[in-house]
């Protein structure tokens, strides 16, 4: 009897123990934080990320602040789309009318603008609709309007991708849905990203969460990102720019933000939920550790270099600036003067120059050199007047110098050189 107590005594412990209720309190302690973090009382450290890669940039100089393996190759899933709509604003007019030729686009699939055969839609309208809707048939569109095919497309988007010193990245196509041979880096994602945040019209697409379009054949399309209400609503200056998703990718996004004039872009890739909240605490992070130096102020004076060897003192048209890290040491940094091609004579006020910021190899700032004076090209120092003066005197010197022949060679000069 007592045996048979102490055996139910058991089992009842051993049901209590793991009922539905004490078994999830076992797995969530055991389970891994799913979002980032940082101690706002400790900047020296880093935050805990557990995405698969991540880089912050500052948008401006292009510095990069921060990464957890950067260089990891990850398929970027919708942030494929931030090149494709760079490429789009760089190569269309803004109200060119942009019509869909592709009698299969319903077959793209996943995230869509349901667009249909000979529908169209102005190229500012299509292009915000594809960067906020993350439309994928968009996309083709766009990839057919500019190129003639999304093969043609890619190409481009390749060649682009090098150009902004995205190197370690291969586009398939202009969506982003999962192809093994279309990836990319978080550090490559955030330079294409830098280089789409200068195109104007490409920004002000990604600047507000929400927008209305239309097309030939809707009058209203409500167009959201899926950011808005995760990342808009939620960090102070967020400004831009992409999610995305596929099962090979998990959640990927790239953000930007700006406060007090500075603009910081984090890559976030293979986060195992939500990306967003992921880059909430680096971009807070990066905002507290980091502080912009100026390190050339308007106005400065330098002296340029002319190709004829003159110096023309100038001043720089505007400050240059640069993120430095407050608990580290400062890199050191150097400037690269380049002067303007087929500068003869200068004026005061003339831009006579460009200085380059490099840092690390790489140009984080740029201004022109402006001349503070005239200043006259050395083989042009008499002008017109020179010219017709310097001709003068050759023909003078070349009369003399036949006289000199002439009486040399004169029948006089010969009969008295032979006595």
């Amino acid at each position: 009897m007592r045996s048979s107590i102490l055996t139910l005594l058991a089992v009842i412990a051993l049901l209590t123990a793991t009922s539905p209720g004490a078994v999830a309190k076992q797995r969530q302690s055991r389970r891994r934080p799913l979002t980032a973090s940082y101690n706002p009382q400790d900047l020296k450290q880093y935050p805990r990320t557990v995405s698969k890669s991540v880089a912050v940039f500052d948008a401006t100089t292009g510095q990069l602040l921060w990464q957890v393996n950067g260089n990891k190759r990850c398929y970027p899933a919708s942030t494929t789309k931030i090149l494709t709509g760079l490429l789009f604003a760089e190569a269309t007019p803004a109200d060119t009318i942009v019509r869909c030729t592709n009698k299969q686009i319903a077959s793209v699939g996943e995230s869509s603008l349901n667009i249909k055969f000979n529908e169209s839609f102005v190229a500012e309208e299509l292009l915000r609709g594809f960067l906020l809707k993350s439309a994928n048939d968009a996309g083709v569109v766009i990839a057919e309007h500019v190129d003639g095919s999304t093969s043609k497309f890619a190409a481009r988007m390749n060649d682009r991708a090098t150009k902004a010193g995205a190197t370690q990245s291969h586009f398939v196509n202009p969506h982003g849905l999962h192809h093994p041979d279309h990836y990319t880096t978080a550090i490559d994602l955030g330079r294409i990203a830098i280089d789409a945040l200068k195109n104007p019209r490409f920004a002000k697409m990604v600047e507000k969460p929400s927008a209305v379009i239309h097309s030939s054949t809707r009058p209203a399309i409500k167009v959201t990102s899926r950011a808005k209400s995760l990342y808009y609503d939620r960090f102070m200056g967020a400004d831009g720019i992409k999610t995305g998703y596929t099962r090979p990718a998990g959640n990927c996004f790239v953000g930007s933000a700006t406060r007090d004039g500075r603009r910081l872009i984090s890559v976030v890739m293979g986060a195992p939920e939500s990306a967003c909240k992921e880059t909430i605490p680096i971009l807070s992070w990066a905002f507290r550790r980091f502080e912009r130096q100026i390190c050339v102020p308007i106005n400065s004076q330098r002296f340029v270099t002319m190709p004829d060897g003159r110096k023309v003192s100038a001043h720089t048209s505007e400050m240059i600036q640069r993120s430095v890290d407050k608990f580290a040491s400062p890199k050191s940094f150097e400037e690269r003067i380049t002067v303007l091609n087929g500068l003869t004579d200068v004026k005061k006020g003339d831009v006579v120059a460009s200085l380059d910021l490099i840092e690390s190899g790489i140009v984080i700032g740029q201004c022109k050199l402006i001349s503070d004076s005239e200043a006259r090209a050395t083989g042009n120092v008499f002008g017109p007047m020179g010219w017709f003066g310097g001709s003068i005197c050759l023909v003078l010197v070349a009369w003399q110098r036949g006289r000199r022949i002439s009486r040399r060679t004169s029948p006089k000069s010969i009969g008295s050189s032979r006595r």
